[in-house]
């Protein structure tokens, strides 16, 4: 099934200069002098794998555990840039000291940035794919909330899929050569049947993603709308 825009997820046009030039540096991560070198590529035995880990048969393998699926993927062959206390997981053991604290200083900058820009508390996802990289199938059950996930590829292959809640197709969000992509959507808990969200995606260039979460409050309802705004807004 070809790409939908409903209430189960919604396609926001990516047009604010101010958060464009943020993103923009994450597009770039892997150009840096040393990356590849000195930062961590997760998973990358399972490369030759992708194509059971992103279709069919294991989707359903997924979907038939039910809630016995905790939400994370089995599989990310990426590189995983989301700061947290496993920070000194995103470099090689050998890394080099300064490249490590450049990298890291910059990450925390750009991610700083983008939860003022957005005005959230909690980031999901940051990863950079190469080409051939992937992230299995899963739910984020075990981490609801309604999410923006922002995406890029250099040369458009890279993709987003999803099983619609209400149909139960598999629905592709193709990404857009050179531009930065937008999607908003709900992922719920079990217990919200009618909300769970099984995805996954790949590529076959490099595709970098960034994803935050919004908080469960009724303030949030109307905060979202101003920042769906704002993304989409060329002011």
């Amino acid at each position: 099934m070809t790409q939908v825009n409903d209430q189960y997820l919604r396609h926001v046009e990516v047009n604010n200069p101010e958060l464009l030039e943020i993103l923009n540096e994450y597009s770039k991560l892997h150009t840096m002098q040393g990356f590849e070198e000195n930062c961590h590529l997760s998973s990358k035995q399972a490369i030759r794998q992708r194509d059971f880990y992103v279709g069919p048969k294991h989707m359903d393998e997924i979907v038939g555990q039910g809630a016995g699926h905790e939400g994370f993927p089995d599989e990310l062959v990426g590189y995983n840039f989301k700061l947290s206390d496993k920070a000194h997981m995103m470099f090689e053991q050998d890394a080099d000291p300064l490249f490590k604290r450049d990298m890291t200083l910059h990450l925390r900058d750009l991610n700083d940035k983008m939860m003022n820009f957005l005005s959230v508390k909690h980031n999901a996802l940051a990863a950079v794919y190469p080409p051939g990289g992937f992230i299995s199938w899963h739910n984020n059950a075990n981490a609801p909330g309604y999410n923006l996930i922002f995406s890029y590829s250099e040369d458009g292959s890279g993709y987003f899929e999803y099983i619609h809640p209400e149909t139960k197709e598999v629905v592709r969000s193709q990404d857009q050569a050179g531009t930065w992509t937008c999607k908003a959507a709900y992922f719920g808990h079990y217990g919200q049947d009618d909300q769970i969200m099984y995805h996954a995606a790949s590529t076959d260039d490099w595709r970098c993603t960034v994803s935050y979460v919004f908080d469960h409050s009724d303030e949030s309802v109307a905060l979202r709308e101003m920042v769906l705004t704002d993304i989409e807004s060329v002011e």
